[in-house]
């Protein structure tokens, strides 16, 4: 399946979708098994493999940030093989290899627990984007968009998925959600309308396979078809299996503007209905007349943290958002996937009963100046990357409604967006409370090759240096330590993720060297492509995976999964 091309039944994630056709996927399995064959560990790596249990690092001088939210403190820390051996003053162990952290802050690696991460480990299995600020996990399949299952081929199962995962020289650990959009693609269709009884008995046996197989959870996407055409009683007869399994829910909600309030109001009653845990997705208030309501937003989820409902959110360090064009039109025109999607937009009397809508939802959130495209998939509109819709429509000298229009079709629906709706105040109160924790909604990219296309939004390369940096350091909106915590040991206990998230002795060696004077995103929206600087040193399992600016070519990553 990693060699395939594979079309996500959602219209959200339009970049992956064009990553998914990009170099060694495009054409099909004789290219896959070449690629995985290039991809193998050579002979040297597999002695290297052999020998890992013996290997052993000692990390001296170090201020270390357990994780945990204590203040930090001084001290050397051992592993050995692929664990925290030993943590204190230890001065000698011999065979160690020795990293003097003088200077340097030593946290558990950041955990990455919303990302969007799958066809782009095929392409560059090293994460570099991750890898370089200092993640070391990943969660993926959120938002209701899974590499598995797919329309296209029945056999496929996460078991299938995690073995040709398992093949590939992976720097960072992977692990992965059950998307609700994808399954229901799966079992019903892309049509507007309610499961049958058989439809969703079907979709919990699926649910429960996948969960069996290793999936950490289960995920939704309502802003985004077919998900969106769920009820609350289908979204909560489902998690009761995730619940069965003590598993993660996590929900990019219906709405994240005008109705805000009922979107969280819905998604804590899901969790309610089932015992799910629930994780918030990306939390916001999109569109200036809805920042005024963090306020109830915020107490909604804490009334419900009171009453019993595990309920946390996350949260990225910008002030913009990033998603499919189509996101702009209503769901009715949206119905049955991307092809009668684009074939609506080609009837003049649907566009023109859709357009009020879309100008209505611009208009809530900003303006088309507000809108910028950040990646597009064909060569002849490549021209418009990094411009705003308004600007796309000056240069065509036509609306911007009908620049949108033109643009879905003639990309036949990939084309990714940039949209600045949210507030600095509000984004500083969102990453300061205690339920919150730090996703970046990204993918694994790299600044060169493939991977480095288009004007994505650049916290696919800098969301936890950001925070570090400029929320911590510069305008000190919370402690280090707290900041720390929000990114290692509270996402490693929602996800269910054993014995990693902090520094103690027989924890997985997962960790992050950096400088606290120098930490800082550099990737900008203008230019995205650009590695985080301050960190040194990224150890994975044990293993020195990032050295300075160099990157282990040896396999230090695995993929997670859940037991």
């Amino acid at each position: 399946m990693i060699g395939d091309q594979r079309r996500e039944s959602q219209g959200v994630r339009s970049q992956n979708r064009d990553i998914a056709t990009a170099g060694p996927r495009t054409a099909g399995p004789t290219n896959r098994r070449a690629f995985l064959a290039r991809a193998l560990l050579a002979p040297s790596a597999a002695r290297f493999w052999q020998d890992r249990e013996k290997r052993s690092s000692l990390l001296t001088n170090a201020g270390v940030i357990d994780g945990s939210g204590r203040a930090r403190y001084r001290a050397d820390v051992l592993i050995s093989g692929d664990r925290i051996e030993k943590i204190g003053k230890i001065g000698k162990a011999s065979g160690a290899e020795v990293f003097d952290l003088e200077g340097l802050c030593l946290a558990p690696g950041f955990i990455d627990i919303h990302t969007h991460t799958d066809p782009q480990l095929a392409v560059n299995p090293h994460a570099e984007s991750k890898l370089r600020q200092g993640v070391t996990t990943e969660l993926t399949g959120n938002c209701g968009s899974s590499a598995v299952p797919s329309r296209f081929r029945s056999t496929d199962t996460f078991e299938t998925y995690f073995a040709e995962l398992d093949e590939l020289p992976l720097s960072i650990n992977y692990a992965t959600l059950v998307g609700h959009g994808t399954l229901r693609a799966f079992v019903v269709g892309e049509e507007d309308r309610a499961a049958t009884a058989r439809e969703l008995s079907d979709m919990k046996r699926w649910l429960h396979a996948f969960l069996t197989q290793g999936a950490f959870g289960f995920s939704s996407g309502l802003e985004y078809t077919p998900g969106s055409f769920a009820t609350l009683r289908e979204l909560a007869a489902l998690n009761s299996v995730t619940a069965r399994h003590r598993a993660l829910y996590a929900t990019h909600m219906r709405n994240e503007g005008d109705r805000l309030l009922e979107a969280i109001t819905e998604a804590i009653e899901v969790s309610r209905r089932s015992g799910a845990r629930l994780q918030i997705s990306h939390l916001k208030t999109e569109g200036k007349d809805n920042w005024p309501k963090i306020g109830r937003a915020l107490r909604l989820i804490e009334s419900a943290r009171a009453a019993g409902v595990d309920v946390h959110f996350d949260r990225y360090p910008y002030t913009a958002f990033s998603t499919g064009l189509e996101t702009v039109f209503p769901l009715w025109i949206r119905e049955g996937g991307d092809s009668a999607f684009v074939a609506r937009l080609k009837d003049d009397d649907a566009v023109e009963r859709a357009r009020p809508e879309v100008e209505s939802k611009v208009r809530s959130v900003n303006s088309w100046n507000a809108y910028f495209v950040a990646a597009l998939s064909t060569a002849k509109n490549k021209w418009a990357e990094g411009k705003s819709l308004q600007e796309v429509a000056d240069t065509l000298k036509i609306s911007p409604f009908e620049a949108a229009r033109r643009l879905i079709i003639e990309e036949d629906d990939r084309v990714s967006i940039v949209a600045f709706a949210m507030n600095e105040d509000n984004l500083i109160t969102f990453l300061k409370h205690p339920l919150a924790m730090v996703g970046s909604d990204g993918n694994a990219l790299a600044a060169e090759g493939p991977l480095a296309q288009g004007r994505p939004h650049p916290r696919s390369y800098g969301t936890f240096p950001r925070v570090l940096g400029l929320y911590v350091r510069e305008k000190k909106a919370l402690s280090l330590e707290a900041a720390v915590r929000k990114m290692t040991s509270l996402p490693a206990e929602k996800i269910g993720l054993k014995q990693r998230g902090m520094i103690r002795p027989g924890y997985f060696a997962d960790l992050v060297a950096f400088d606290p004077d120098k930490i800082a995103d550099t990737a900008t929206f203008e230019n995205p492509h650009r590695y985080a600087a301050g960190i040194d040193y990224v150890f994975v399992n044990g293993i020195c995976a990032l050295r300075k600016s160099e990157i282990n070519p040896q396999k230090s990553g695995r993929v997670l999964r859940r037991t």
